[in-house]
């Protein structure tokens, strides 16, 4: 991301695709028995650019990295 607002919409993405999510329903209840999660958050906070790389390239500043897998 390199807007504080795009960041936000990742983070709350996800975190709610990252935890784990539960049956909905009771049939459900009934057929899964642990929880489950969607993806995995491979990075709780964001990556962002060194001081190297800022030396470097000044438009890095903003760009943050957050890494989640899909299972």
């Amino acid at each position: 991301t390199f807007h504080s607002l795009e960041d936000k919409i990742c983070k709350k993405i996800f975190n709610k695709y990252g935890k784990s999510v539960g049956p909905t329903n009771e049939l459900e209840r009934l057929i899964v028995t642990e929880k489950q999660t969607v993806a995995k958050l491979i990075t709780r906070k964001p990556l962002i650019a060194k001081e190297e790389e800022l030396s470097d390239n000044r438009r890095a500043q903003s760009a943050k990295l957050r890494v989640l897998e899909k299972r």
